[in-house]
């Protein structure tokens, strides 16, 4: 929320937060429109894709005469965002939206030194074509899998260069950073959070912006106001071999 009184300015963001945590409470509905629900059968679809195209790419994802991948993971990061947003006694938006965002990583070499090991020297040699790191939506293992497939390329390739460039360079370095293990390995972790969705009363929010914002546009010294409530939810995935 802010006011503007005169030509000095103040923002009060406490007063977000409390209306949010007052008015997404007991009596919250899901969000409604256009975002997908979040089940199990969704997040398992989702996984299975992705563990899919990881075990494809750990077999397949190869260049002749340059050494493989021996560590890929994938991490996918889906955003629920909601907000109403008001002035003058009036709601100026009412949005929900939902995205997905595809992360890669790949290692080339071993797990004494690969193309992360600490040394200096970094290879900036960038390709034609980069991959969207944006997702599909919904439960498609296929769709899902393509997403991966293109990004593993490109970041596959970009490991095998950084790696060559940084083995080169280790030539120059001392043996404390050449022999410092680039990576290690760990017990296996499996886990899966509860489903919740997420819960807010947009009618609320509209009622409450439009009295506050209403109000302030009674003071006279109060030449202009504004006030936002959103709300966000994340749900992470994550797949390494």
């Amino acid at each position: 929320m802010r006011f503007f009184r005169g030509t000095r300015g103040f923002s009060v963001s406490e007063v977000i937060l409390v209306a949010l945590v007052g008015l997404a409470g007991c009596g919250a509905a899901p969000v409604q429109s256009d975002i997908v629900p979040d089940t199990a059968q969704t997040r398992e679809s989702v996984l299975g894709g992705m563990k899919a195209e990881l075990d494809r790419s750990m077999k397949a994802m190869r260049l002749k005469d340059f050494e493989p991948p021996y560590f890929i993971a994938y991490a996918l990061e889906q955003v629920e965002d909601v907000g109403v947003s008001g002035k003058y006694g009036a709601i100026t938006s009412n949005d929900a939206s939902q995205s997905r965002t595809a992360y890669v990583e790949v290692r080339v070499g071993d797990y004494s030194f690969d193309n992360f090991a600490n040394i200096d020297g970094e290879s900036f040699r960038m390709s034609d074509y980069q991959p969207d790191r944006i997702a599909p939506l919904g439960d498609s293992p296929d769709a899902i899998r393509g997403t991966f497939w293109l990004l593993t390329d490109e970041t596959y390739k970009k490991a095998v260069s950084d790696y060559l460039t940084k083995k080169g360079s280790s030539v120059y370095d001392t043996e404390d950073k050449t022999s410092t293990p680039s990576f290690s390995k760990e017990p296996v972790v499996s886990y899966r959070a509860e489903i919740s969705p997420l819960r807010v009363e947009r009618q609320e929010w509209e009622k409450q912006i439009k009295a506050v914002t209403g109000e302030l546009l009674k003071q006279k010294h109060v030449l202009d106001s504004s006030m936002e409530v959103t709300a966000r939810r994340s749900v992470r995935y994550f797949v390494n071999s």
